[in-house]
């Protein structure tokens, strides 16, 4: 999977992830944040979101978590359909 947002919320997410007994690994966090983008969380690289759609067809990512604040949700929700 991936987490758009690399916050509170996509950094304990991918926190959870790396750490619990699931099915699911985070390969990669997209942001807007330049500060952020190249970064790592566990093992999983922060991305611009610019490049959404080639790491996902790089990564072969199925399933994509939104942890953005909720006035960003729709345009990202739009973005990755």
């Amino acid at each position: 999977i991936c987490i758009i947002g690399s916050g509170r919320m996509g950094t304990a997410l991918a926190d959870y992830y790396e750490y619990s007994q699931t099915n699911f690994s985070v390969v990669a966090l997209f942001d807007t944040d330049k500060s952020k983008i190249g970064q790592k969380v566990g093992n999983a690289k922060i991305y611009d979101i610019k490049k959404f759609d080639v790491i996902v067809e790089k990564e072969n990512i199925d399933v994509a978590v939104i942890a953005v604040p909720a006035q960003f949700a729709q345009n990202i929700l739009d973005m990755v359909m």
